[in-house]
């Protein structure tokens, strides 16, 4: 639609779809794999969040393919480090057992290949200072 709707691929503007829990809706994931590998020639980018990759049964190696970038929160299952061990490298399972609460690991994609880092995320938002209304 977005082809059809605006033809020059200047004048799109970046779209992210955000998916939770992709896993729990029966059939989504099948269809979803199936429009990655299109979905960039598109100006679209899609944000799965899971508990587990291995929650993904269908899409892990079409979203390997697709160049995918990814982020291991803190406190996450080490199931999750293995399943990017050598994407991670240098990078080991201590160092996610070990990430301080709102840290995480990333696997970015760039310009340049990939970047591995780790970053500090925001933290509770209900404990952040406000700014004083007086």
């Amino acid at each position: 639609m977005r082809a059809e709707q605006i033809k020059d691929k200047s004048k799109r503007v970046k779209v992210n779809i955000v998916i939770d829990e992709l896993y729990q809706c029966n059939h989504s994931e099948k269809f979803l794999t199936s429009k990655l590998s299109q979905m960039s020639k598109f100006i679209l980018k899609s944000i799965i969040s899971c508990h587990y990759l291995l929650q993904l049964k269908i899409m892990r190696d079409e979203l390997r393919s697709a160049n995918a970038s990814y982020i291991i929160i803190a406190g996450s299952d080490k199931k999750n480090f293995d399943e990017l061990k050598s994407e991670l490298h240098p990078f080991t399972e201590e160092d996610l057992m070990n990430l301080p609460r709102y840290h995480a690991l990333n696997y970015v994609k760039n310009v340049n290949g990939y970047a591995r880092f780790i970053t500090k995320l925001p933290g509770d938002a209900s404990k952040r200072k406000r700014p004083s209304t007086e």
